[in-house]
């Protein structure tokens, strides 16, 4: 038997998201996902305390704008002030290393994965920044030059990427200012590379792609079960409803679903970073059980 599990800010219960206090989620998987005989694992689950570890999270700064990722691998960070100390459960036991790690062997796997996020321009240098705000790029004023829309939209749906060699920051933008600058929920350093980011308003669209994918690759039938991995910052400023989770529960009626929703999600392949931590991901594994002779 397997057991894993820790704090997160919000789970899926029952098809409807919840967030409003810190939760603790345990996910128990039976004998017949047992990783035995020296197989590999078909699937691992990574909950990480905080993204401190740099060297695990290098990886290029572009979008996937693929549909299906060929991950073995989910991650999500829960780290924050409300969650370093409470515990977390890895093969059963407390675990108080960064990374809580589950191994899973399954006979399919399919993993599908929404961005969130258009960017808005490319990469540009900070040419002057004063406290919260930032006020030129390259140069220009800094809403010119990362090509800012000429409104806000609320909830906050702009996001500033911080690019640091090959890991990256994300910085909700608060206000449009009249001269061009940015008010921002962090401050930046002059010299950081940066651009803008647009959070797509709904995911409804590639989930309805997603459900013709899975229909085709589970030969119609209802996988076992799925597993929601979302990175979203759980400020009712940024998200006022989660409805593209509760669209997929609705849509994978037949299927359980473990949803768990953190600060920020990655996926891997072989131990190898497909895109890096980012807090407005959505991420559906779907998975058959193994099927074991008796």
């Amino acid at each position: 038997m397997n057991v894993w599990g820790g704090c997160v800010p919000g789970l899926l219960v029952n098809g409807v998201v919840i967030g409003t206090q810190p939760a603790m989620v345990v996910a128990v998987f039976g004998k017949e996902f047992e990783v035995s005989d020296g197989k590999a694992p078909a699937l691992v689950l990574n909950l990480s305390e905080s993204d401190a570890e740099q060297k695990r999270f290098q990886a290029p700064v572009e979008e996937t704008d693929t549909l299906l990722e060929k991950s073995d691998s989910l991650g999500l960070l829960s780290y924050g002030a409300n969650y370093r100390s409470l515990p977390r459960i890895e093969h059963g036991r407390p675990c108080r290393e960064s990374d809580c790690r589950l191994e899973l062997a399954a006979q399919k796997t399919l993993t599908f994965n929404s961005e969130g996020l258009v960017f808005l321009s490319e990469p540009l240098e900070v040419t002057e920044c004063k406290s919260l705000f930032l006020v030129s790029v390259d140069g220009k004023a800094a809403a010119t030059a990362l090509a800012c829309p000429q409104h806000q939209t609320r909830p906050v749906g702009l996001r500033l990427q911080v690019i640091q060699g090959q890991t990256e920051l994300w910085v909700p933008v608060l206000n449009i200012m009249p001269d061009g600058s940015l008010a921002l929920a962090a401050p930046v350093s002059k010299g950081q590379r940066v651009r803008l980011a647009r959070r797509t308003e709904t995911a409804s669209l590639p989930l309805m792609a997603w459900k013709n994918k899975w229909t085709s690759a589970f030969s119609g039938n209802a996988p076992a079960f799925g597993l929601i991995f979302a990175g979203f910052e759980r400020s009712r400023l940024c998200h006022n409803k989660e409805q593209d989770i509760e669209k997929l529960a609705e849509l994978l009626c037949n299927t359980p679903l473990v949803g768990v929703l953190g600060q920020a999600v990655w996926l891997e392949q072989n131990q190898k970073i497909l895109s890096p931590p980012r807090n407005n991901r959505l991420t559906l594994t779907l998975v058959s059980i193994p099927q074991h002779k008796n």
